[in-house]
């Protein structure tokens, strides 16, 4: 009976120690730390690469080859970045180039599926291969006595150029080569710590106090709906109009300022370190992915912990960039000639919207923590 009793309390405290738990403590620490290292690595080189893309590589001198006044060659100084060059990947293949990379890094951080990582690695590898490829075949154009082709869309009279001097080189140029090393030997490392054992006992301690399917159709719900608006106050509303009246839009009756070009003005504005080009692909393709794999993951996926976090992320930049084009909203309707535009300009449904989407998710987020929160703790007391 004695016996009875003192196993009594041990069976009690058993459920306290998780297996799981112990074998990820008695398991090489290293071996977590290395992986987590390795997916740090890779989420700052795809970050600085990121960035590096947008940032001016080199103040670039030169004349245009059919622009001669007076008989005299007229000269130019620009800022140029690899984005502002019409090479071989185009300004749609650099941007998606400069966004790969992020979108990859929640493949890479899961811990639910090794074929996950394994995809997401390759993903990587090809990634990093394509992105030495970019940067050695627009590196080539900046060299003295180089003749340089503007993309399109740059709001210039000038379309060619010849550097007659020897480029001066910016700090983007030295930042994509320190995220170009980062991304180098974080490609190294993950093919040799890609979701170790510690990884994936962790992975089984976690899997407990995931929320069930019931639990997050309240919460998956609003964040669907959120993302909807969201994206409807992006592609679909204007953000500034002039001369519509009480006619919407739709009807094309009025002028429009999309939210392309309000970003690409208060980046002009506001964010002058950048190259507001970032704003007619890059920025659309990154939250609008980024949103598409929320969405499939709240429906599809498990919901862990790391969701929440790549949730946070994704609403802190879609915040973020949202009160930029806001900014150039502000701009325009204040001073529209300075803008290149006439008229008088206003604030359209396309700001409202988006901020009324946004609101939403980072409130559905708020109750998918509190109520997981809650699971949690009714778990432990069961």
């Amino acid at each position: 009976m004695s016996d009875q009793m003192s196993a009594t309390p041990s069976a009690t405290a058993a459920p306290a120690t998780n297996p799981a738990a112990s074998e990820e403590i008695a398991a090489a620490p290293w071996e977590a730390r290395l992986w987590i290292i390795s997916c740090v690595l890779a989420s700052l080189g795809a970050l600085l690469f990121g960035l590096s893309t947008w940032m001016p590589w080199v103040t670039a001198t030169g004349y245009a080859s059919v622009s001669i006044v007076n008989g005299h060659q007229q000269f130019y100084r620009f800022l140029l970045d690899p984005a502002d060059i019409d090479g071989s990947f185009g300004l749609f293949g650099g941007s998606l180039l400069s966004v790969v990379g992020l979108l990859l890094l929640p493949f890479l951080w899961q811990q639910r599926s090794r074929i996950g990582n394994l995809l997401a690695l390759i993903g990587y590898w090809v990634w990093a291969i394509l992105l030495t490829v970019f940067v050695s075949a627009n590196s080539r154009y900046f060299q003295k006595n180089s003749t340089v082709t503007l993309v399109p869309d740059l709001d210039r009279n000038v379309h060619t150029i010849v550097l007659s001097v020897a480029p001066v080189l910016q700090f983007g140029y030295w930042l994509h080569f320190a995220a170009i090393g980062i991304v180098t030997i974080a490609a190294i490392l993950l093919p040799v710590t890609m979701l170790p054992g510690v990884a994936r006992a962790r992975l089984v301690a976690r899997n407990s106090g995931r929320m069930g399917p019931l639990a997050r159709i309240p919460g998956m719900g609003a964040l669907t709906f959120a993302l909807a608006v969201w994206a409807a106050g992006i592609f679909l509303f204007p953000w500034a109009t002039t001369n519509c009246g009480s006619v919407p839009l739709i009807a094309g009756t009025c002028t429009g300022l999309p939210f392309t070009s309000a970003l690409r003005l208060g980046i002009n504005g506001h964010a002058q370190a950048f190259d507001p080009l970032v704003s007619l692909h890059a920025v659309g393709l990154l939250l609008g992915i980024g949103a598409a794999l929320i969405f499939l993951t709240a429906w599809l996926g498990r919901i862990t912990r790391s969701f929440y976090v790549w949730v946070a992320l994704w609403l802190l930049a879609a915040t973020f960039i949202a009160f930029v084009a806001n900014a150039g909203v502000g701009l325009l309707v204040a001073h529209p000639a300075a803008q290149g535009l006439s008229g008088r300009w206003n604030g359209d449904n396309g700001i409202i919207v988006t901020f009324l989407g946004l609101l939403i998710g980072w409130g559905a987020l708020l109750y998918l923590i509190i109520n997981s929160g809650r699971q949690s703790a009714a778990q432990a007391d069961a």
